[in-house]
């Protein structure tokens, strides 16, 4: 959060060279706090997009989402319903 553009583009594409080493017949579990919300809405992120996100879709959401078509991943926290903390 907080970083250049560039440097987040470097993020994303060392970590597709990672992914890529990976052979696809594994099963791939990757967790990361990765600063993006993906919001409640699934709109083109059906296979990816469980349908339990909330709030509003930024930036970050969207890099994670298209990250996720590309290597056949799903958003697992938005697979269960989460009740919202307020503080």
């Amino acid at each position: 959060m907080g970083l250049l553009d560039d440097i987040k583009k470097i993020f994303w594409e060392e970590l597709e060279e990672v992914l890529q080493s990976i052979s696809r017949h594994k099963k791939l579990f990757l967790g990361g706090d990765f600063n993006g919300h993906i919001g409640e809405k699934v709109e083109g992120y059906v296979r990816m997009h469980g349908d339990f996100g909330f709030g509003e879709r930024n930036s970050g959401g969207v890099a994670l989402l298209d990250f996720a078509i590309a290597f056949d991943l799903i958003i697992g926290n938005s697979l269960f319903k989460k009740e919202m903390n307020i503080w």
